[in-house]
């Protein structure tokens, strides 16, 4: 709307107020002649035509895209002809200066230069508004109380002072922007139809409101949907809403009520739907009161009101007078989370090789972490100067927002090593693989294919290592975390295993809690300290011991997600333990042509190397993996401190200094042709 329409259409507010005013006058005036109840007559009769007019006038604008608050306010509150009659007088006195000068006048008192119910009656065009001024300003008045603010003088009725609330005042003069006030508190849902449901229960508002139903509480756990739900119903009714956080309401400085008026305004102004959001660790009656009669007031202004919570409290209202519905918002399944993360990740540019529906088998999250993990991984990709999102930033961006709280109990392994690195047997690798496939895939076997109706329980993957210390056995978990994408954990058993009944179980319980919380794979390494084979009870440390090993079972198989034990000596395991694990794989010690692959693998491209005999080294020296990287090492810093290259001199002393630790002795026998080469061995 133009500047001068608007003028124009206060110019006219003005002018009607103006005239409601002279009809006071003339009806206040000393005279009981013929003439002036004539003039009365005739002033009430133009303005009558005039607010008529102007109604109409105001009802045809909008049809041109223009905005007009006032006749926007009377249409939205069904307003009659007095209600209106009071909110032109109130606007009219809000504009034109000279309408305080005149209500003192007229009220023979220099200090009453306000509007009152005397004043609405006697500048109404009809003859009389007795009974319409009774209802508008009774003290039930819905009107009243929503648009005007009254003083509480204890004076008589019609000397009541009453003016438009501040709020109401601002919005009527074109500042139709939302309360700043409560910029904390509200939020604003516009309406979208074409939101999809992920297969999600959702509220058809039309046949409620047809049942009469008033109230919709949505409950369950945070992240769960509800407020998907909400805005989704919400949507498809057409109509904004508006998030309440009771929560801020709570903690604001201006009391709970003011703060309830404000938001009751604003939901009117705005014709929001209101979605009130209860804080998930509110307790029941600290939340009762208040909020009930919020509850009661939107009902007002409200043909339906939402609310979300994490447990149903609000029990039958008015003895069940008002009618509400509860639904419980459980969580997603897993195809319904890989369908939350395929349409999230649409807002975002991704890398070639990345699939954002494999997050779902991986991290048990639920909507709105699946929102936020996808949010940190754009600004993890972007403050690395990526222009997509990668593998990495993506893993990284799962894990930003968990609270990791084991450093005491585990530490993290950085991951080096994936399924390539591996020096094994073809059937280890694919017992590896399978056990990772099985956490790729679970979407499709237990959803898909009906095995979650079949296998409720039991669904995390579990796994023992079983060989010879060097054969490869972290690598290998280091691995399995390379190619699900998901972090390694070694638990720190000196941590966890107590001589105090309970306290093993304890610390099991914490570690299992934290890694269901963070989506983590636990790898206990020399696993044989807290899981060995159960020993007969002969005392009551046997009969603990056997209880802790029982109790580990337990939460591996109530464990969602990847649990590693490596062990040197698996038959200390117990044979029912092992049969309730899903693989159990062994590692060999490599043979010569294992080994010689791994001297291969442990020599990085870049380091300066002489001619090394390779297939010597392989046969002669029976070394596990960990022992050959080991002596690579230990042969780079020797090379280094010589700035020479690595040649079978530098290999043969780090040979002897491995044999050393492990209290052998480096043989002329041992070096053969090389023995040369170490001129101080026998």
């Amino acid at each position: 709307m133009t500047v001068v329409a608007k003028e124009q259409y206060m110019e006219a507010v003005r002018h009607l107020a103006a005239q409601k005013m002279k009809l006071a006058f003339l009806r206040t005036a000393d005279s009981a002649q013929e003439t002036g109840e004539a003039a009365v007559r005739k002033l009430s009769e133009e303005l009558k035509k005039e607010e008529d007019r102007f109604w109409k006038t105001s009802e045809r604008e909008p049809e041109k895209g223009e905005f007009l608050p006032l006749e926007y306010l009377c249409g939205i509150w069904n307003c009659g002809p007095f209600e209106r009659h009071l909110l032109l007088l109130a606007l009219g006195y809000e504009i034109n200066p000279h309408m305080a000068g005149d209500c003192a006048y007229l009220h023979n008192n220099g200090s009453r230069d306000y509007l009152t119910p005397w004043l609405a009656e006697i500048t109404w065009h009809e003859k009389t508004g007795l009974s319409e001024l009774c209802e508008a300003f009774s003290e039930e008045s819905a009107f009243m109380q929503m648009f005007f603010q009254t003083s509480e003088e204890p004076v008589p009725f019609m000397e009541h002072k009453f003016q438009l609330k501040k709020r109401i005042r601002s919005f009527l003069l074109w500042e139709l922007e939302e309360d700043k006030r409560l910029s904390r508190i509200l939020a604003r849902w516009e309406p979208d139809k074409q939101q999809p449901s992920l297969g999600r229960q959702q509220p058809d508002i039309a046949a409620l409101l047809e049942e009469g139903i008033r109230i919709v509480e949505l409950y369950g756990e945070a992240g769960t949907g509800r407020r998907f739900c909400a805005k989704t119903a919400c949507g498809k009714l057409g109509r904004t809403a508006y998030l309440i956080n009771l929560e801020e309401m709570w903690g604001h400085r201006e009391p709970f009520e003011r703060l309830a008026d404000s938001v009751l305004l604003e939901c009117v102004l705005f014709q929001a739907l209101p979605v009130l959001c209860f804080p998930d660790d509110l307790s029941k009656t600290e939340a009762d009161s208040p909020v009930k009669e919020l509850i009661h007031s939107l009902l007002g202004v409200s043909e339906i009101v939402f609310v979300i919570s994490r447990r149903p409290f609000l029990r039958a209202m008015d003895g069940g007078a008002i009618k509400r519905l509860v639904l419980e918002i459980s969580d997603l399944s897993l195809l319904e989370k890989r369908e939350v993360w395929r349409q999230e990740a649409m807002r975002y540019s991704f890398a070639g090789d990345v699939h954002v529906e494999e997050m779902a088998n991986l991290f048990d999250f639920t909507h709105g972490k699946i929102k936020e993990a996808l949010r940190h991984a754009a600004g993890n990709a972007k403050s690395q100067g990526k222009e997509v999102i990668d593998r990495e930033s993506l893993q990284r961006g799962c894990y930003s927002f968990f609270e990791q709280s084991m450093v005491k109990k585990a530490v993290r392994i950085p991951v080096v090593y994936g399924l390539n690195d591996l020096v094994l047997p073809v059937l280890q690798k694919e017992s590896i693989l399978a056990a990772c496939n099985q956490v790729k895939y679970k979407h499709k076997i237990y959803e898909e294919w009906g095995f979650g109706k079949k296998m409720p329980y039991g669904r995390g993957i579990s796994m023992i290592f079983a060989g010879a210390p060097g054969t490869g056995k972290t690598m290998a978990a280091q691995a399995v975390a390379t190619e699900l994408g998901i972090d390694l954990y070694k638990v720190e058993l000196s941590a966890v295993v107590s001589k105090y009944v309970g306290e093993t179980e304890k610390n099991l319980d914490e570690i299992f809690e934290q890694a269901k919380q963070s989506q983590i794979i636990l790898f206990f390494d020399e696993a044989d300290v807290l899981f060995s084979k159960r020993t007969e009870v002969k005392d009551a440390n046997d009969k603990y011991n056997n209880m802790e090993a029982a109790f580990l079972l337990q939460k591996m198989e109530a464990y969602d997600g990847v649990t590693i034990l490596a062990t040197n000596l698996l038959q200390n395991f117990d044979e029912a333990f092992k049969r309730r694990v899903k693989f159990v794989i062994d590692f060999p010690f490599p043979g010569c042509a294992g080994r010689k692959e791994l001297w291969e693998r442990a020599i990085p491209a870049q380091m300066p190397v002489e001619e090394l005999d390779l297939d010597y080294l392989a046969s002669n020296f029976e070394l596990s993996g960990s022992n050959i990287r080991n002596i690579v090492l230990h042969a780079a810093f020797l090379a280094a401190s010589k700035e020479g290259k690595i040649g079978m001199q530098e290999i043969l002393m780090a040979v002897k200094n491995e044999f050393a630790k492990s209290g052998k002795t480096l043989t002329k026998e041992d070096t053969g042709e090389y023995h040369i080469l170490l001129p101080d061995i026998y």
